[in-house]
């Protein structure tokens, strides 16, 4: 269903999408992301200039119709004209010939038998389209995993800088306990300088979170060419369209994978 509804975003006239929309959805960061990426766009116009090049290969079936005329002064000075028209009174040429020459022809043709070459050229040419389709699929796989990565790391970045800066809160407070008690003479000073560097510890790391987050919007906006939304939606789980067995994954990637797909349309 995917791959369907990627050709026909990429197949349309325009080749545009609305960019002033940003969904919060995976699907539809995907959908806004490979109908403007470069590569796909490339990919899916070589795929449209081979389906075009079926339809040539298949005028070999139809009948052509060929139409010429010619009208225009001709003037003539040749062996022939001489021996032809010497000795005439009326000559004063003395062998040249000047005409109003006018021509017109129609010829219809139609093959009837080309020992199979339209045939065999159709084939090809339809050979050469589904290797261009799964090349297409191939590169949309490819950026779209980068994409999904990409998504899946604003999540997961912004989590973890989410429960950083609850940690440093929870830190700070117990910091400020600690400190009261040092200040009240019932607390030791090695408590208060150790819960001094754990704070620091944990600013530290949420340092080094804000700049895994800046880094995953980073990507996101390379791959996507939009900022992300505040809130993604969470991807829904795939565990239970994975296959059980390695064997069962084995057999679905040698009869899904794109690559493999595009090699035997190749080699047909």
């Amino acid at each position: 269903m995917f791959k369907k509804k990627l050709v026909g975003v990429l197949v349309a006239s325009t080749f545009t999408f609305a960019s002033a929309v940003q969904s919060a959805d995976l699907n539809s960061v995907l959908t806004q992301a490979l109908s403007q990426d470069p590569d796909v766009l490339e990919a899916a116009n070589v795929r449209m200039s081979r389906i075009q090049e079926i339809d040539q290969a298949k005028a070999g079936y139809r009948p052509t119709i060929d139409l010429n005329a010619g009208y225009g002064y001709e003037y003539s000075d040749s062996p022939s004209t001489r021996d032809r028209l010497e000795g005439a009174p009326w000559n004063e040429d003395h062998g040249t010939e000047e005409l109003h020459r006018g021509e017109f022809g129609l010829t219809l043709r139609q093959t009837l038998f080309d020992g199979k070459y339209t045939d065999n050229d159709v084939e090809l040419q339809q050979a050469r389209t589904d290797s261009a389709t799964s090349r297409l699929y191939a590169v949309a796989d490819d950026i779209s995993l980068d994409i999904v990565k990409a998504y899946l790391d604003v999540i997961y970045q912004r989590e973890v800088l989410m429960l950083s800066e609850e940690n440093l809160q929870v830190h700070q407070r117990i910091q400020d306990q600690i400190r009261l008690r040092s200040d009240a003479g019932v607390g030791r000073r090695a408590d208060l300088d150790q819960i001094n560097a754990r704070v620091a510890l944990v600013e530290a790391n949420l340092s080094a979170s804000k700049v895994n987050v800046q880094d995953a919007l980073t990507t996101y906006k390379r791959r996507t060419g939009v900022e992300p939304e505040e809130t993604l939606e969470p991807v829904p789980s795939v565990k239970e369209s994975l296959p059980a067995e390695v064997e069962e994954a084995i057999e679905l990637g040698k009869a899904e994978n794109q690559v493999l797909r595009q090699a035997g349309f190749d080699i047909e």
